[in-house]
């Protein structure tokens, strides 16, 4: 399966059907499901002085990597936009263990983008601390028991290296 980290398509350009105007990725919606995190689309910006944002389905991108444009199929409908969370707003969030002991810090994501809706399967986490022995780490986001105050908490079954 393909994947991209966060930081990858965020800040993406993107190619818009009949239109000159500039356009970027904003930011990506999530939401929980019973295994992992989801996303049904992103939140594209239009525009350079005037900016205006509008959610966009993933099945209306394409050619989605970090080193090419990405190309919006159409641009014509409205779309309601599905998924609680933003990704931008969970970066930077800390992640404490079920006694309240903080793990460390996210600093992105890992998604997988070839089905819809996306999976966002990882996320890659900074340590706490500055010990050379401590290593960044993945902590899949089934690990994850909620998210509320711009903290994550973790299942009482997470260990470090699962």
């Amino acid at each position: 399966m393909k994947t991209i980290t966060y930081s990858d398509i965020i800040r993406q350009n993107v190619d818009m059907p009949e239109s000159s105007e500039r356009a970027k990725i904003v930011d990506i919606t999530a939401e929980k499901q019973e295994k992992y995190w989801v996303s049904y689309g992103v939140i594209i910006e239009t525009g350079f002085l005037d900016s205006k944002a509008r959610f966009y389905p993933n099945r209306l991108l394409e050619n989605v990597s970090h080193d090419t444009p990405i190309k919006l199929k159409s641009v014509k409908d409205k779309h309601e936009r599905r998924g609680n969370w933003l990704l931008s707003k969970i970066k930077g969030s800390k992640i404490l263990t079920e006694d309240k002991k903080e793990v460390g810090r996210v600093y992105d994501f890992e998604i997988f983008i070839d089905r819809d809706p996306w999976i966002i399967w990882k996320l890659l986490v900074n340590p706490l601390g500055i010990s050379p022995m401590r290593r960044r780490m993945r902590i899949g986001t089934k690990y994850i028991k909620e998210y509320k105050k711009g903290k994550l908490y973790l299942k009482s079954g997470w260990k470090r290296g699962d």
